[in-house]
């Protein structure tokens, strides 16, 4: 199917389910207000293409927020299964800012949430970072 195939059938189905337009096609001919009814079509269609985008958008930021989450769960497993890891040297290495300090009334869940969050915040700054960096790569060789 064309494009124009497309945008024609998309309009005549749009005319086809308005009550008061019996037939479209008589009605595009004779209608002196076609102009506004066709630009407010036109913004009917562009809002429902941005909807869409919006969704689609929305479903991959989803995504990235999943795969980060699982990412950071492999390694904060990891890091807890090592028997010679101590929060408090990871917190001091990682330079991650805490309200409390005494570490050993922290229950193993919550030594897991701290690590997930500090982890996902760090992949999503990380990725972040590099794709302003292969922007500012791009710009200057341009």
């Amino acid at each position: 199917m064309e494009k124009e195939d497309f945008w024609l059938d998309l309009y005549m189905d749009y005319l086809s389910e308005q009550d008061e337009i019996k037939n479209p096609e008589k009605y595009m001919a004779n209608d002196p207000e076609l102009d506004k009814l066709t630009e407010e079509t036109m913004i009917k269609i562009r809002n429902a293409a941005l909807r869409k985008l919006a969704q689609k958008k929305q479903s991959s930021f989803v995504d990235i927020l999943k795969k980060n989450y699982e990412n950071a769960l492999s390694i904060v497993e990891g890091l807890l299964n090592n028997e010679n890891f101590k929060i408090e040297d990871y917190i001091k290495k990682e330079k991650i800012a805490l309200s409390y300090k005494n570490f050993d009334e922290l229950s193993h869940a919550e030594i897991k949430d701290i690590l997930i969050n500090h982890i996902v915040l760090k992949l999503e700054t990380e990725k972040k970072d590099n794709n302003n960096n292969a922007n500012n790569e791009s710009r200057s060789s341009s």
